[in-house]
């Protein structure tokens, strides 16, 4: 008798488990909150000129969180700031620097672009170079390709369908010779993940847990 009522309360348990972990936030991030948690996308068109191009690999990360920059080229890329100052440096044989004087450092720090400034900030300045990396590969935030306010952007229309909301150009330069990475920034057409319905989900899950704890007393008793 005592083996029966353990096998419908283990698998009583078993069910509280995986409903619980459904209605966890990561649970319904692998059930395809994933999918939806993208509203913005940054696609690189081309690199401008062509020619010097060979060599160098630029990619947008998690649709429009970082773009990542790789030279093999043989030759010095500078990515250029806002303010047409060099922000960073990327040798050919691997090391990769900061301006450290760059206005864009702190801005293009994190997504949004709230770490705050350190007043070396000096666009005119003699760039101060700090070595942040290596293997010849930097990634970092953008505003160029990115939307940093809440809510919809005006341009977009209707929330449901893609809408184009602006044509990028990060300026770089390659060797001595002037250089684009071009490309455009997408409303994805994918709305936030409803909060509201997992609110629910939380509270279904809250009195299924509940009832199964109910059940399991009842078993026992």
């Amino acid at each position: 008798m005592t083996e029966r009522r353990a096998r419908p309360a283990g698998w009583l348990a078993a069910v509280l488990v995986g409903t619980l972990l459904l209605a966890s936030p990561a649970g319904v991030g692998r059930a395809g909150a994933h999918e939806g948690s993208h509203p913005f996308e940054a696609v690189i068109s081309g690199f401008e000129p062509p020619r010097l191009a060979p060599g160098i690999e630029v990619r947008v990360i998690d649709y429009d969180e970082q773009i990542e920059l790789v030279n093999h080229s043989g030759r010095r890329v500078i990515v250029i700031g806002y303010a047409g100052e060099p922000y960073a440096r990327v040798e050919p044989d691997g090391p990769v620097f900061l301006n450290l004087r760059s206005p864009a450092l702190h801005v293009n720090n994190d997504r949004w672009g709230r770490t705050p400034a350190t007043g070396e900030a000096d666009a005119a300045a003699p760039p101060r170079w700090a070595r942040v990396g290596g293997e010849g590969r930097l990634a970092w935030f953008d505003r160029r390709m990115q939307y940093r306010r809440p809510g919809t952007p005006d341009a977009v229309e209707d929330p449901r369908s893609r809408t184009r909301l602006w044509d990028f150009r990060i300026p770089l330069k390659v060797g001595d010779e002037p250089a684009t990475v071009a490309g455009s920034l997408y409303w994805t057409g994918r709305t936030p993940f409803p909060t509201a319905i997992f609110v629910v989900m939380l509270l279904a899950t809250g009195g299924c847990a509940f009832l199964g704890a109910w059940a399991i007393r009842r078993m026992r008793s």
